[in-house]
Parts: structure tokens; sequence; C-alpha cells
């Protein structure tokens, strides 16, 4: 049993260092128990279909320039639209090299997000994690370059934000040691993939108070 969040009453919340097992970023506070479950599930969802997996963390964030009520007319289902153009480019990437002769197999990529508002800040940020086959992420940045999978992450957020993509390097950031290859057969690899995914469920920078979602996750 685990204490219920005061600040959302549909949520449980832990302090402990462990969750099922597998070490978490408790020192970030308390870490709500419904998000590691997500993150444990959408994981395991990922390696019941493919052996071996790549975990890429990215920080989405917005222009200065653009405020609340900015992000209100850009609608309330951003990451949605993120997620969607992110796949449906990956798509046609797949598609052209298939017709240069090329044979990588499009497998849809999986997702975790989490929406944040620090004190400090005016507006929110999101923390982005993509989940690929580790064997058409190998391929597509051999084939297309190391930065091959940034760059469509970049356009994505930039086209959802109505930003020029070349705004997009300034508004997508990549944290450092981003990338996690995570295979059944190396358990420590999803120890440590998982540790630095738990930090998306901490609840200190989620406003509940709006009604709108702060954390979500591909559902199969």
């Amino acid at each position: 049993n685990y204490p219920t969040l005061s600040r959302n009453p549909n949520l449980t919340y832990t302090r402990k260092w462990r969750y099922k097992g597998l070490q978490v970023f408790h020192w970030k506070g308390p870490l709500i128990t419904q998000y590691l479950d997500d993150i444990f599930e959408t994981m395991n969802q990922a390696l019941d279909e493919f052996p071996a997996i790549v975990v890429c963390r990215y920080e989405l964030r917005f222009p200065r320039w653009i405020d609340t009520n900015d992000i209100k007319e850009l609608g309330p289902d951003l990451i949605t639209r993120v997620w969607a153009s992110f796949s449906s480019q990956l798509k046609a990437c797949v598609k052209k090299l298939n017709r240069q002769g090329y044979s990588p197999h499009f497998s849809k990529p999986r997702n975790i997000w989490c929406k944040e508002l620090r004190k400090k800040d005016s507006v929110q940020h999101y923390h982005a994690t993509l989940i690929m086959e580790s064997v058409l992420y190998d391929f597509l940045i051999q084939v297309l370059g190391d930065d091959a999978i940034d760059k469509l992450m970049k356009e994505a957020w930039a086209r959802v934000i109505n930003v020029p993509v070349d705004d997009a390097p300034r508004v997508v950031w990549i944290p450092e040691n981003n990338i996690y290859y995570v295979s059944k057969e190396d358990p420590n690899s999803y120890v440590d993939a998982f540790y630095r995914l738990s930090y998306l469920a901490k609840s200190f920078t989620k406003n509940y108070d709006d009604g709108s979602q702060w954390f979500g996750s591909t559902r199969s």
C-alpha cells in the first residue's frame, strides 16, 4: 500500500529508493507509482516485441517568446501530435530508403512523456522518451548519420508548435547520455534505463489543478 497524493487523490506515491526491485530517482522527491508502473509496462511491451530496444531521452521546450496564451492556441493535445508527427516522418523515411534499394523494416515506436512546470518558469516543458527497435535505430544512424533520429524529433516538435525547423535545435534539448540500449540478454541495461526514466515520475513539478494530462505513455 502506498500513500495517496494530496494534490491528486487518484494517484499514490513512493519515497523508497526501489520500486518493484528496481532502483529509482527517490532523491527527487515523491514518485508517482502509477507513472512508474506505466514506464515498467511500456518498456516490457517493447521488449516483448523486440529482443533489443533503444531508449532516447529529449527535453521539448518552447521559445522564450511563447507565453501561456500562445500555448493554448496550439491546442490541448500537443504531445500526442508530436509523437504522431515523429512516427509519420519515420515511416516516410523508411519508405524512401526502401525505394533507394535499402531494406529497413518499419516498426512503430513507443513513447513515455511527462509535462513539467517549475516554479521559476512561466510555461511548461516536456520530458520525452522515444523507444525504438534497436535494429531499425542502428540502421538509420548508420545510413543517414548519428543525428538522424534527433533530426526527426526536432522537426516533429517544430511542426507542432509552428516554429521554423531552423529554431528546433534551440527548443529540443538533448541531455547528456540520452541513449540507452536495452536488451533481454543484459538485465543491467534494463535497470539503468528504468532508473533514468523514473525521473519522469516525480510529482513536485506537476500541477494537477489545471485538469490537464501531465504524464502519458504508449498503451499498446
